[in-house]
């Protein structure tokens, strides 16, 4: 599936000119209610190459909740929805949730690789081939502490890139070493998706020069008061990055 994947998303970005997921944490655009949020979602699809749902949402609203908006907008747009659960439990858990994700038309789910493969994610990516999805692999983040995450980043990536089903890593566009280290050892076989442009404070489209396919950003949208003119901004960003 990892061929699939990586064809699937880069011919999205081809037809729309862009490399933006974005990332929903909570339905945005301040008291809309869940009809409204949807609305303007619908108008935003067209600039987005996926839609990651977080955990507070899907908490919030519950699993076939959010899946029954986001999967909408797919039947008028190409979209990829992707689940952010950063699934990092022992295999028979992380088969549950992997389950219930797929089963309401998730396309992509992220783990977390410090878990482990065997008698842990493992669970994930077999449901994921019998889904035909694909399994994002959380391989360093941001944070403060990440560190300790981030010291096994060669050891994450030489692991889950021998995987099937695992499709892409997840890196953070505020740490751009990363990224290239990543992209000179899995060449471009792998997808890679980059949060932290924006109000984790890496400049937008810094991830795509060293490396990233894709940049996954949230707040700078949905906490913006007009949502469309942030992402049309956006697309003027990624369009420098055409043809790579």
């Amino acid at each position: 599936m990892r061929k699939y994947w990586s064809d699937k998303v880069r011919e999205i970005i081809k037809q729309k000119g862009t490399r933006l997921v974005l990332a929903l944490d909570e339905f945005p655009f301040g008291d809309f209610s869940r009809e409204e949020c949807a609305e303007v979602l619908s108008r935003l699809v067209d600039y987005l190459v996926g839609i990651k749902v977080g955990v507070p949402l899907m908490i919030k609203y519950g699993v076939f909740g959010v899946a029954e908006i986001v999967e909408s907008l797919k039947k008028n747009s190409e979209c990829i929805l992707i689940y952010d659960g950063k699934i990092s439990d022992i295999y028979h858990v992380n088969k549950k949730i992997a389950n219930m994700v797929f089963s309401v038309g998730f396309d992509l789910v992220i783990a977390h690789g410090i878990v482990g493969y065997k008698g842990g994610i493992e669970g994930v990516v077999e449901v994921a081939r019998n889904f035909k999805g694909g399994v994002l692999i959380l391989a360093a983040m941001s944070h403060e502490e990440s560190w300790i995450l981030n010291r096994n980043l060669m050891e994450i990536l030489r692991r889950y890139s021998k995987v099937d089903g695992v499709v892409g890593f997840i890196l953070p566009a505020t740490k751009p070493s990363t990224i290239r280290i990543a992209r000179e050892f899995l060449g471009n076989d792998f997808l890679i998706f980059s949060p932290g442009a924006g109000k984790q404070g890496a400049p937008y489209g810094q991830s795509i020069a060293v490396g990233a396919d894709i940049e996954i950003v949230g707040r700078g949208i949905y906490e913006s008061i007009n949502p469309m003119e942030s992402v049309v901004s956006l697309m003027e960003v990624y369009r420098q990055y055409e043809g790579k």
